[in-house]
């Protein structure tokens, strides 16, 4: 440890001292040299700025003198030119003065890792020589292997018999090193039950390759740690593998960052719909009076025209149309606001963004235009959530700019085969087949020297409370995480233009079609639950139209309790999810004690804890989603009785 000022170096000569570290404190320079010469040293921690010689030259000087020597600088002052000097000695880390111990401490144990994997690899060589400097080297290692926080074993290519365990064994796995010496395999029995078949395949094909796993384990009082498992074949000089060494590396600590990091991005992804979601209201508000509108007209034509019975009908067809759109924008709010792990699947992005700007349309003011030229034809592999995410996310960017002075917002979808020539502008996009899509507004554009930094967390050029500055921070996410690019040109006074590049998936998909299949009816006698007494009678209509016996019940507790006084009287049960006293899952789980082989029909308009994946694991048969339509409830029905 070289340190001219004194405080500085007895306060961490003495944190090292504390941590376990054999340590030498240095003042000036030619002290620094004089004790590298007498003595060999696994880390060096260096101030570049010392009273009779420059940091860098010292460095030099020790690295000459010792090639494996690791180098740590703890500066407070540094130039872009000392770094690259630094660099290019093999410096593996710069600390500035007054940062956090933990970080100083966390450089000195990669430094160890550092030099324990250069060891390792020099094992091989070493062993075959067999030289003399064999015991120095193995003095050195258990120094070093005693040190780190990891565990280091070596033991034949079998693993039956263990030639040295370091002491990290006890802290890590919470057994004695002793019992693992005793028994090479036994640190199998604590790894976790769910992890150990993974286990048993890896350890016989680590014998003769490098490789990496991960695993769990149970420590005593069943508490459970995440380990990583590194294991490489020691060859000797014909090239036979005669030993096997390994580290285990606790990572506890890192998968629950990463988990929590995790749940973070979840929220922050969450946050950003509901307010493309806020963004949208409006339009939203605006699609629904107009559905509303035209379900009233329309039942008042018919209340007021009912003796023409043609009239009537063509009214009723009115109404039925406003209801699928009605049930339409339902289900694409829903899916954009519903928190679910993304899932990503071959798709036309044309349609997907043709739907989203209908959605945008109401929202929009009437003074700006939407102009949109959608001619991609091929297909990606995308989550549609977060596509729509991306585009509301950058129309909303956009009419923002245009707010004021109103414009023309252009969205374009084009398939473009990448050249390398324009790689070389996108570094993140590769040579091949992408989509391009091209939003662009006429607004008043962003500075030259703002566009960097867009796409920074926090960064926003909207007002206070017109943004978070998270948006496309996380559609910057989104993109690249989907193996796109996303590109920012803007100039002042005439605009931005946004592209964003997704790479083309080679698998072609059949336009969906629609076939209709004639209603069938029958004669079985249903139970239909609905605590919407409206919703139960309309049910009862549908079902007797088909010529079912239809019994219905407003009440979940009811209707169990009418069950249990002849199981066998229905051949199937038709039952609403969400419902006072008892819901439709807990009345299906009832239902199915009774009568295990009885089949249940489950709907919903929305539920946070009942999915078809859910329903169909419980035994539930059908799972249908409100609105329910005469047809789609007849062919669900029939399709159950038909097996």
């Amino acid at each position: 440890m070289t340190e001219d000022h004194d405080a500085q170096l007895e306060t961490i000569v003495a944190l090292l001292r504390e941590e376990g570290y054999e340590v030498v404190g240095c003042k000036t320079a030619a002290d620094t040299i004089t004790q590298a010469q007498q003595q060999r040293f696994d880390i060096a921690l260096i101030d570049l700025q010392l009273p009779d010689q420059q940091g860098i030259s010292v460095i030099e000087q020790l690295r000459a003198n010792n090639r494996r020597l690791q180098i740590i600088i703890n500066t407070g002052f540094s130039s872009l030119d000392t770094a690259k000097e630094a660099i290019n000695l093999g410096v593996m880390a710069y600390i500035e003065k007054g940062s956090d111990p933990k970080e100083l401490l966390h450089q000195i144990d990669r430094a160890i890792l550092n030099h324990l994997d250069q060891y390792t690899e020099e094992l091989e060589r070493a062993v075959a020589d067999r030289t003399a400097s064999l015991q120095e080297r193995d003095e050195q290692f258990c120094q070093l292997a005693e040190n780190i926080h990891e565990v280091f074993w070596l033991s034949t290519p079998c693993r039956r018999q263990l030639l040295y365990v370091s002491p990290a064994y006890a802290t890590i796995w919470g057994q004695s090193c002793q019992s693992l010496l005793n028994n090479p395999l036994s640190f199998q029995d604590f790894i976790h039950p769910e992890d150990r078949p993974h286990m048993h395949r890896a350890l016989t094909d680590t014998i003769l390759t490098e490789s990496c796993n991960e695993y769990r384990i149970l420590r005593p009082g069943n508490q459970i740690r995440w380990i990583r498992e590194r294991t490489f074949p020691v060859k000797d000089a014909e090239g036979d593998i005669y030993r096997l060494a390994g580290l285990w590396e606790d990572m506890t600590d890192q998968k629950e960052a990463e988990t929590a990091l995790r749940e973070t991005q979840q929220k922050l992804h969450q946050s950003q719909k509901m307010e493309a979601i806020g963004t949208l209201a409006g339009g939203i508000a605006h699609d629904f009076n107009n559905i509303l509108a035209a379900i009233l007209g329309y039942t008042e034509l018919s209340m007021l025209r009912s003796h023409d019975q043609e009239k009537v009908s063509s009214y009723l067809h009115e109404i039925q149309l406003a209801g699928k759109r009605a049930k339409h924008l339902v289900q694409q709010i829903l899916a954009f606001s519903h928190q679910q792990k993304p899932e990503r699947k071959p798709l036309h992005l044309g349609p997907l963004i043709e739907e989203g700007l209908q959605l945008l349309r109401a929202s929009l003011p009437t003074t700006i235009t939407i102009v949109q030229d959608l001619r991609a034809q091929y297909t990606i592999l995308a989550d549609p959530t977060q596509i729509h995410q991306v585009l509301f996310n950058l129309c909303a960017n956009a009419e923002h700019a245009m707010r004021e002075t109103g414009g023309t917002l252009t969205v374009t979808l084009e398939d473009l085969e990448v050249s390398r020539a324009l790689t070389k502008q996108h570094p993140d996009l590769q040579v091949g087949p992408y989509l391009r899509l091209t939003i662009q507004d006429t607004g008043h554009g962003i500075p030259q020297t703002l566009v960097p930094k867009i796409f920074d967390p926090y960064f926003t050029t909207k007002n206070i409370g017109e943004g978070t500055g998270l948006g496309l921070s996380v559609i910057h996410g989104i993109v690249t995480s989907h193996g796109g690019a996303i590109s920012v040109s803007s100039r002042i006074g005439e605009g931005t233009t946004v592209e964003v590049y997704f790479p083309q998936v080679l698998e072609y998909l059949e336009p969906p079609t629609q076939t209709i299949l004639p209603l069938v009816g029958g004669t079985a006698t249903i139970l239909f639950v609905d605590d919407e007494e409206p919703l139960a009678r309309l049910g009862a209509e549908w079902l007797t139209q088909l010529g079912y016996t239809t019994v219905i019940s407003t009440s979940s507790i009811e209707a169990l309790a009418l069950f249990r006084q002849d199981p066998l009287r229905f051949d199937l049960i038709v039952t609403d999810q969400t419902m006072p006293n008892m819901s439709g899952e807990l009345l299906a789980r009832e239902l199915l004690t009774l009568r295990p082989d009885l089949p249940i029909i489950l709907c919903t308009g929305f539920s946070h804890t009942m999915s078809p994946e859910k329903a169909r694991s419980l035994g539930i048969r059908d799972f249908l989603m409100k609105p329910l339509t005469y047809h789609d409830l007849g062919h669900a029905i029939r399709k159950i009785l038909d097996g």
